[in-house]
């Protein structure tokens, strides 16, 4: 069972090589590493360089989706993971992987633990949430699998659900999890696999903020059509008190009462 890696990349030089290295320090038997370059003119292409094992693939112009697509398609893997340059694999991850889907044929998605790492903040093991009406409570801590060294699963999850949408750059991963929780079981290990790191240069540091909050929670309020029609209407009182920017900042402490009050 050979396992594909997939990074995207655009001007990390100064982390790339970390993220490069954890994956080859699993000591896998069967794995790919495939990189997507976005037109890096740090030297990231230098770092890349130095590693024959790669499969680089040099996209100039290419956002952070259409790199990941591009990287999908390459790949051969029964299992895939991305990779984002910024993070890395905990050691021994890919031997634990290996091990839960070859015992269970079922597993499609298998979602770990993770370490955070936040500039001025402590570290902790983040354990993610696995149902998919809690994934719809986007300021709920924890309310998906943060990253996606985190989750491996396998290549026919993806091709069903589709490749990653270029037209939302900063929820592509929230939709695509939130697609791939309707059609498909996800199952929990309580290793840890991979490490998120989130400073001011990431994707996240940049747009971490209560009105970029609520633009994703408004994304995930269409999805709570899916839910039962009673869960749909607690949905719509969380969204309304918690999960609206207006109302987070009207309500306060009230809107926790509120949700305890109707045991939601």
């Amino acid at each position: 069972m050979k396992i594909s890696i997939i990074t995207p990349v655009l001007d990390a030089a100064g982390t790339v090589e970390r993220a490069v290295r954890s994956v080859l320090d699993q000591e896998d038997p069967d794995f790919e590493h495939v990189v997507v370059d976005g037109g890096s003119t740090d030297g990231t292409l230098e770092v890349l360089r130095r590693y024959p094992n790669l499969v680089l693939l040099q996209r100039p112009g290419s956002g952070q989706a259409e790199a990941m697509n591009a990287g999908f398609e390459a790949a051969t893997g029964e299992v895939v993971s991305y990779l984002n340059a910024d993070d890395s694999y905990e050691p021994g991850a890919f031997r634990k992987v290996r091990r839960r889907f070859a015992e269970d044929p079922a597993v499609t998605f298998l979602v770990g633990r993770l370490r955070v790492e936040e500039d001025g903040r402590p570290e902790r093991i983040a354990v993610p949430n696995l149902d998919f009406e809690n994934m719809l409570r986007f300021f709920d801590r924890d309310f998906i699998p943060l990253n996606p060294s985190c989750y491996f699963y396998r290549r026919e999850v993806q091709e069903l659900v589709g490749g990653y949408d270029v037209r939302r750059p900063y929820a592509m991963d929230y939709k695509f999890l939130l697609e791939a929780a309707l059609r498909f079981a996800f199952t929990r290990t309580d290793a840890v696999l991979g490490c998120y790191r989130i400073h001011r240069g990431t994707k996240t540091g940049r747009t971490s903020s209560d009105a970029e909050s609520w633009r994703k929670a408004r994304f995930s309020r269409g999805y709570r059509r899916h839910l039962p029609w009673r869960k749909r209407m607690l949905a719509d009182v969380w969204y309304l008190t918690e999960g609206h920017y207006l109302g987070r900042r009207l309500l306060g402490r009230v809107a926790g009462k509120v949700r305890r009050w109707l045991r939601y």
